[in-house]
């Protein structure tokens, strides 16, 4: 089993240094890892296979999946806390997920972790790949002195045969900066790299920038040229690749004013909108609406206009958003001091795993930043229609419980778990007015006059948090805004939990499928075999016997043929209840071990009591009242053990134990069945 491991384990290595070069090969060691997964519980394997197959998803354009299937690989790696590299990688997944989604805050958290795990592991090619993605964070952010710093330093971190991907992502920058001759400089150093490893799915982002870049310095012709022989080298795995590239053709087709292969080429991107990020989606709507409106399309040009001009506000917020960050005036320091806390509160928050120190790290979180003078948290369902509420003092006592109807508000807890948006009141007893008819409070201490509450989605579970103060005026927006990044962190950590919890189910039930027989709940042969391993072992050590029995269930076909499958089915169970209740010691393994037979291992134990236990179970057995619709069927076993004393000197391997205990259950059966025979080795 540990070669299988180790052969998965560099099939997924193999394949995780692929994805980016050669995705056909990527896929193809994926699959064959699958393969050699498939009846195994190697969890670790298990969980780079699905981080390589989300990360192979991202490259075809299929972000929904492959964010769902990186972050189940990272839960695994977080609830197995053995595999840090493992860690790192679904981090920088995560990261990257975010960027093609301009989800800018969220990837600078995911990648920052992931560079501090690889920095304090020394894991350089973790390191480089979170460094590398952060200069495409700030590429992205248009940050392009910031991008440079963060490529040029990851160049250091990568050996030559390996630059290309850098090489483009300069390139790329200089061209942003307009300085063309740089960027086709280190643009066609790149694919000279390419060209010398064969990498060639790395070769068609690398065509596409440079024939963007002769397009931005007036060449179209060249351009539309490189782009093409990019498309050439595209197939159905790169159909993210296919989308952009055709995007790019339909601006350059434009302004050469060749306006049907506009046309033409922008349709064929539109078929592929599927594995669009939210920035190509608006500049291909731009492109689709000035083509339109060139061609007096005018109805068409408004659509698409109307469209893009949806997701420019949408990506426009999001960078808005982010300039918080950057902002220096006096009156965003406190702020950021608070941010500061804030991750460092995020940080305890999502490392842990269990749901109740979840619930008590946020109430000491929410008291580190807040004065709070009462607490209260809520978690439920989606589609519950009942809010069950804890409130907690000033010192994080629970004082009391309440389970509310939220089809009718009557408090800001209410009225926030159906609206799912957020309420400051800062005179409780005005500022109610608006929102329901009657203020009925749930905080048991009386004079609270001010109240901050926020809503938080986990998953299918929904929460929310409330904090009141006797201050009148204590919120602001600025409150509101930290808490929001609170709340954050705080559905992280509860998802966590819950996949964790859920990841514990799953790995029980794996167990149990790895260990258990389905029909009759004892262990099953796979399983027999390591525990055989074992016992032979200890016997060996200690010098003791080692005893083996096979137990076959006489007029099994009978019982099958006259009764059915399903009484059949029912006597094996009751055989293997009956061995639980008379098999009562720690050291005693039982299991079956295949159709109608059972093996059973004894040790610490003489040959005698070993014998007399055989007949105990023989004549339990034949003593068994089984009842099926009303008819009686009468249980027999043939019984053969064989007993060995193992010792450094004597070492009877169990493959003669086992073959000499079924050799003595078949003479049991030659001589009438409903006996055992016995010998040893």
């Amino acid at each position: 089993m540990k070669a299988v491991h180790r052969k998965i384990d560099e099939l997924n290595r193999e394949a995780y240094s692929r994805i980016y070069t050669d995705i056909a090969s990527a896929h193809a060691m994926l699959e064959e890892a699958r393969e050699l997964l498939d009846g195994t519980n190697y969890t670790v394997g298990i969980a780079w296979s699905l981080l390589i197959s989300g990360l192979l998803e991202m490259e075809q354009g299929n972000l929904d999946q492959s964010a769902g299937k990186i972050d189940q690989a990272y839960h695994i790696f977080i609830d197995l806390n053995s595999d840090l590299s493992g860690i790192c990688a679904a981090l920088n997944g995560k990261g990257l997920i975010c960027i093609r989604q301009s989800r800018v805050r969220e990837s600078f958290n995911y990648l920052q972790k992931a560079l501090g795990l690889a920095r304090e592991n020394n894991f350089k090619d973790m390191e480089y790949r979170a460094v590398n993605l952060l200069g495409i964070l700030q590429f992205q952010m248009e940050n392009y002195s910031q991008a440079l710093r963060f490529f040029k330093k990851a160049l250091k971190l990568i050996t030559r045969e390996k630059q290309s991907s850098i090489l483009n992502n300069l390139g790329c920058t200089y061209r942003a900066l307009g300085k063309f001759d740089q960027a086709l400089e280190h643009l066609n150093k790149a694919l000279g790299e390419t060209e010398k490893n064969g990498s060639n799915d790395i070769q068609i982002p690398i065509l596409e920038e440079i024939g963007l870049t002769y397009g931005k310095m007036g060449n179209s012709e060249k351009g539309i040229e490189i782009l093409n022989l990019a498309l050439e080298k595209c197939t159905d795995y790169h159909k993210r690749f296919k989308l952009s590239i055709k995007i790019k053709l339909g601006d350059l087709y434009i302004k050469k004013e060749e306006y049907d292969k506009a046309e033409q080429v922008l349709n064929e991107a539109r078929d592929l909108i599927n594995y669009a990020n939210s920035i190509q989606n608006r500049d291909l709507y731009l492109y689709l609406s000035g083509l339109n409106e060139i061609k007096e399309n005018y109805r068409s040009a408004l659509i698409h206009y109307k469209n893009y001009h949806m997701l420019s506000g949408k990506i426009k917020s999001s960078e808005t958003d982010e300039k918080i960050w950057e902002m220096e005036t006096e009156s965003f320091r406190e702020m950021n001091r608070r941010i500061r806390k804030i991750s460092e509160m995020g940080r305890l928050l999502t490392a842990l795993l269990d749901r109740d120190q979840v619930i008590k790290t946020l109430f000491h979180s929410v008291q580190s930043i807040f004065e709070v003078d009462c607490f209260v948290i809520g978690l439920y369902m989606s589609g519950e229609e009942l809010l069950p509420l804890d409130c907690y003092n000033s010192r994080g006592e629970k004082i009391s419980s309440s389970i509310l109807p939220v089809i009718q508000p009557r408090n800001p807890e209410t009225w926030v778990a159906i609206h799912r948006t957020g309420l400051i009141f800062n005179e409780i007893s005005e500022d109610y007015i608006p929102y329901f008819p009657v203020m009925e409070t749930i905080v048991p201490l009386p004079d609270m006059s001010s109240v901050l509450c926020l809503p938080f989605d986990s998953g299918n579970e929904k929460g929310l948090i409330s904090i009141y103060r006797e201050k009148t005026g204590a919120f602001n927006r600025e409150d509101y805004e930290i808490l929001e990044m609170l709340t954050s962190y705080a559905s992280i950590a509860l998802s966590n939990a819950r996949q964790t919890e859920i990841s514990r189910e799953k790995n029980r039930e794996l167990e149990k499928l790895n260990k258990y027989d389905d029909l009759t709940g004892i262990y099953n042969r796979r399983h027999l075999q390591k525990k055989l391993e074992k016992s032979w072992n200890l016997c060996r050590r200690a010098g003791n016997y080692l005893h083996i029995l096979l137990i076959d269930l006489d007029y099994f076909k009978n019982i099958n043929d006259s009764f059915g499958h399903a009484a059949g089915d029912e006597c094996l169970k009751i055989l293997g209840q009956l061995y639980k209740s008379i098999l009562q010691r720690s050291s005693d393994i039982y299991g079956r071990y295949g159709g109608e037979e059972f093996l059973v291992i004894l040790q610490d134990m003489p040959i005698d009591e070993a014998e007399e236990m055989t007949e105990k179970i023989r004549h339990a057995i034949e003593n068994e009242k089984v009842v099926w619709r009303g008819e009686q069927i009468k249980l027999t076993v043939s019984i053969g053990l064989c007993s060995a004393r193992l010792s450094d000197t004597h070492s009877v391997e169990t493959e003669a134990i086992i073959g000499q205990a079924d050799r003595n259950m078949y003479i049991s059966k030659s001589k009438g069945r409903n006996r055992i025979t016995c010998s040893e080795l």
